[in-house]
């Protein structure tokens, strides 16, 4: 069971909400919004540490990736070595 709720919904909104924009999201980004989001709360005993991080993740699926843009954004030229 997760012992901040309140926090996961808020942030898993924010998370989809940047995601839709390709916007790429570091773990270090969602632990300082995680903080954010709990002081606006006002909660106690919170802490976006590693292992927080790490379950987070896990529980809602996060994946880091790189994010790439439209094929045709791609210089052929650099993936077939004729430079």
């Amino acid at each position: 069971m997760e012992k901040f709720p309140e926090i996961n919904e808020a942030l898993i909104e924010w998370f989809e909400s940047i995601r839709a924009n390709n916007t790429p999201i570091s773990g270090a980004l969602i632990r300082q919004k995680a903080m954010e989001i709990e002081n606006a709360l006002g909660t106690k005993d919170f802490d976006a540490s590693n292992g927080w991080l790490d379950k987070f993740r896990v529980r809602n699926n996060v994946v880091f990736r790189a994010l790439c843009g439209e094929a045709a954004d791609v210089d052929e030229k650099l993936w077939t070595g004729q430079y």
